[in-house]
């Protein structure tokens, strides 16, 4: 299923390789790297094998994660920017071939997958005009993205710090604005421990027979 200088794949998800000698017992594979890899014919024969210079055009997929918020003219615009680059360069791309879709949303991490799919002119046998017409175009799509102002930042998680954690952090953290609009600071004295207020809480559920965990910043009930 190949000929000396096709670029195959050996099983699915494997890393390239260009046929180097083909022989009665074994094939000679070279690898990325310049690595030879000899092959006997009958594991050869187990194998699927995916041939790309006997494949038609093929297609790229590219994924990005965008904030769930994204308004949706902006993804339109996005994908209207990608169709018109694929259009003026349709020496390497299809232009009537650009799919852009919502594939996913994760409201954990406060994000929506968009997955473009976009086909070549050509196959992947030469690796150098397929990775050069793709950089052009994860280029241009970072440029669209910048100018429409789509971004994406992780979502705000809540923080919860006791007096302990606490105690060995600098006077500058401890009065940044930041930290107090953040987390949650228990109320202490100056050295770090529980405030006289807390304290006198903790005394009050005791005398009411109720357990506290005199450790935790947290009353147990």
């Amino acid at each position: 299923p190949f000929d000396v200088g096709d670029r195959v794949q050996l099983d699915f998800g494997s890393s390239t390789m260009r046929v180097k000698e083909l022989g009665l017992l074994s094939c000679t594979f070279e690898r990325w790297d310049g690595t030879f890899v000899s092959y006997p014919n009958t594991v050869l024969a187990l194998k699927p094998i995916l041939n790309f210079r006997r494949s038609g055009d093929m297609f790229d997929e590219i994924s990005l994660d965008i904030l769930a918020s994204t308004p949706m003219h902006k993804i339109d615009e996005l994908r209207d920017r990608i169709q018109e680059f694929c259009s003026a360069h349709n020496t390497e791309w299809h232009e009537d071939s650009v799919d852009f879709f919502i594939t996913n949303i994760d409201l954990k991490r406060n994000a929506l997958t968009a997955t473009l799919w976009v086909w070549h002119r050509g196959n992947f046998q030469t690796y150098f005009p397929w990775f050069t017409a793709k950089s052009k175009l994860v280029k241009h799509i970072l440029e669209s993205i910048v100018d429409l102002g789509i971004e994406y930042r992780h979502a705000t998680q809540p923080v919860s710090l006791g007096a302990r954690d606490l105690a060995g952090l600098p006077p500058s953290v401890l009065e940044s604005p930041t930290l107090e609009a953040s987390i949650d600071v228990p109320p202490m004295d100056g050295d770090g421990a529980p405030s006289a207020r807390l304290r006198q809480r903790r005394n009050a559920r005791k005398k009411q027979g109720e357990f506290v965990d005199s450790n935790s910043d947290q009353e147990v009930p």
